[in-house]
C-alpha cells in the first residue's frame, strides 16, 4: 500500500476495531462513491482499546466506544484469566 496512488488506497480506523455508522459510512464512501473493488480489516495484537475495554476504561467519549467493543468481551469463551493483563485473552477479544 505504501507505493499506491493517489485514489487507490483508503484506510480508516478506529479504537477497537470496531464496526459503527461511521466507519460503514467510510466503506459506503470507498465503494461507492470512489470504485474501491476490495477492502481489509485487520485487528491487531495487543490492542490497547480491547485492553482497556476488559479493565473497564471510563474517559469521556472513549467510554462509548468502548461499550461497543464490551459485547466481545462477552461472547469471548475462555478459560483462563480474562484480564487486560493477559495478552492472550485480549487477542482472543479483539479476533471475536
Amino acid at each position: 500500500m505504501l507505493d499506491a496512488g493517489r485514489g487507490e488506497s483508503f484506510n480508516a480506523r478506529d479504537a477497537g476495531n470496531i464496526s459503527n455508522r461511521d466507519m460503514l459510512g467510510s466503506m459506503e464512501f470507498t465503494c461507492a462513491i470512489t470504485g474501491a473493488t476490495s477492502g481489509a480489516g485487520d485487528g491487531q495484537t495487543r490492542c490497547c482499546a480491547v485492553r482497556d475495554t476488559i479493565d473497564n476504561a471510563q474517559l469521556g467519549n472513549l467510554t462509548g466506544l468502548l461499550e461497543e467493543i464490551k459485547r466481545a468481551i462477552d461472547k469471548t469463551v475462555y478459560s483462563g484469566e480474562r484480564s487486560g493483563s493477559n495478552y492472550d485473552f485480549v487477542n482472543t477479544v479483539a479476533r471475536e
